[in-house]
């Protein structure tokens, strides 16, 4: 049985799925969803907002608490 973590960083969220994969079957075993607004305010500015990527960075930080740590190789 093999065992990933994949993270999205995308403009409004950060998605965690850990998932393993077994005799070809692709099981879902945890699955998360921050919304962040990384992109909030890039329109005008073209600039990522030093707010928004430190609640990007809080994002991954708490999925790091999260994830169950023992579902990733």
């Amino acid at each position: 049985m093999e065992r990933a973590l994949a993270f999205d960083v995308g403009t409004n969220t950060v998605l965690a799925t850990v998932a393993e994969l077994d005799a070809g079957a692709l099981r879902i075993r945890q699955d998360r969803e921050w919304i962040v607004g990384l992109g909030r305010g890039l329109e005008g500015t073209r600039r990522l907002s030093a707010a928004r990527i430190a609640a990007a960075l809080d994002a991954l930080e708490d999925a790091s608490r999260r994830i169950d740590a023992d579902a990733i190789y």
